[in-house]
């Protein structure tokens, strides 16, 4: 295969991926992401409250009696804040890369779909010339 016939096959792929994402509708997006969420957090449990925990201390932290409260805390304090804030951003990093995890795989389904029905039509195409002509003859 050619550089050119490469490029051309990644080209309509793409547009091909392009499609399929106009197609899908709100509503189909919202359900995947909330499989998503259910699946990662039954994966992932102590990721998931821990990074509960470092919204709520964040949320906390930006209210007058949280910023009153973190000046009369100790060090020990803030490194445990510091921590589970660390930790709540890798688990939020880990959601994000199951997401695009899940969304190379549809889209590594699609093009493997839409192969294999080019292909079928390829194949029925020659099997109804092949009728055609053996009709006519």
């Amino acid at each position: 295969m050619t550089d050119d016939q490469k490029r051309e096959e990644l080209k309509k792929r793409i547009e091909a991926g392009e499609e399929r994402l106009a197609a899908r509708s709100l509503a189909t997006t919202a359900r995947e992401a909330g499989e998503n969420a259910t699946r990662f957090v039954r994966k992932h449990p102590l990721a998931t409250i821990g990074g509960a925990i470092v919204v709520g201390l964040a949320i906390g932290a930006m209210t007058k009696p949280g910023r009153r409260l973190g000046k009369r805390g100790s060090v020990f304090a803030a490194m445990l804040a510091d921590a589970a804030i660390a930790y709540g951003m890798k688990a939020i990093s880990q959601a994000g890369d199951m997401a695009r995890d899940g969304q190379e795989r549809i889209s590594e389904l699609g093009s493997a779909v839409s192969d294999k029905a080019r292909d079928t039509g390829r194949k029925a195409g020659e099997t109804a010339r092949g009728l055609r002509d053996h009709i006519i003859h």
